[in-house]
Formats: C-alpha cells, structure tokens, sequence
C-alpha cells in the first residue's frame, strides 16, 4: 500500500482505488451544492486491455482515450 501525502492511504487494488475516488466525489458534490449527476471518466491510455475490462466488470462504463485506433483495440 503506498501513502499519498494529500490523501493517505492508497489502495492497492483498482475497486478500491475507484470506490475511494467515487465517495471523494461525491464529498466534493455534496459541499459544493451540485444535485446532478457527475461522471466518473477512467483515463485508459497506456492501459492494457485486461486492467480495461476490469474496471468495466466492475461497474466502470466511461473510458477517455486519446486516439480512436487505440479505443477500437480495446473496445473490442
């Protein structure tokens, strides 16, 4: 487990690691007074496939990618 100065504790795994970031998230909503949805957007360049649909698995549907040669590999 590593430690973020900012943060704490980081996970080591990817469910956590999203969970944590999804509940800051919503803090941050929350005290920012915003009712509409927000969208978590997994960066997945330089990702390989396997940690991709992981993520996927796990509930994660809104990936960004840089170019649309390397999405369609992993949209596959």
């Amino acid at each position: 487990m590593r430690v973020n100065r900012r943060y704490g504790k980081i996970s080591t795994t990817m469910q956590e690691t999203r969970q944590q970031i999804i509940s800051r998230i919503q803090q941050a909503a929350g005290q920012a007074g915003v009712h509409r949805s927000v969208r978590l957007v997994a960066v997945s360049k330089g990702q390989p496939v396997a940690a991709i649909r992981a993520l996927y698995h796990q509930g994660q549907r809104d990936f960004g990618e840089n170019y649309l040669q390397e999405a369609t590999e992993k949209i596959k």
